[in-house]
């Protein structure tokens, strides 16, 4: 699997990402052992999950949190990294990578692929910031 990030145009789904892309400002991290992969524009997934201490209201960016294989060889490093999503502790983990976009594609070749609960398909998958799209009023 593969998570690419840019900041500039967003290619179609069906275009695969390539040298063209990557100069364009598409960077590619090469994964065949994602652990965790979260996308956050806000700070809190859950009243008691501080799991984006960096993301702040409308600033048009994503951040992406990742634990790949390698970097977590253990399962207390992983039960430390989840636990500490409670009060945002596990931006110090040492198995947590970090990128910021304005768009991603995730592509996961094999395993279990759930967004909030919900099991999907191991397909390619891009999300993209739309700033001042909606408007919110309460």
């Amino acid at each position: 699997g593969a998570c690419h990030a840019m900041n500039q145009h967003v290619p179609p789904i069906s275009e695969p990402i390539g040298d063209e892309h990557r100069a364009a400002g598409w960077e590619t991290v090469e994964a065949a052992d994602f652990r965790f992969f979260l996308a956050a524009m806000q700070t809190h997934m859950a009243h008691d999950s501080y799991a984006s201490p960096n993301s702040k209201l409308n600033d048009g960016v994503i951040n992406i949190d990742f634990v790949r294989g390698k970097r977590c060889c253990t399962p207390c490093t992983m039960l430390d990294f989840l636990l500490g999503m409670e009060e945002g502790a596990h931006v110090k983990n040492s198995a947590r990578e970090n990128a910021v976009a304005v768009a991603f594609r995730l592509e996961v070749n094999s395993g279990i692929v759930d967004i909030d609960g919900e099991v999907v398909e191991c397909e390619p998958m891009q999300l993209e910031v739309h700033p001042g799209v909606l408007t919110m009023m309460a």
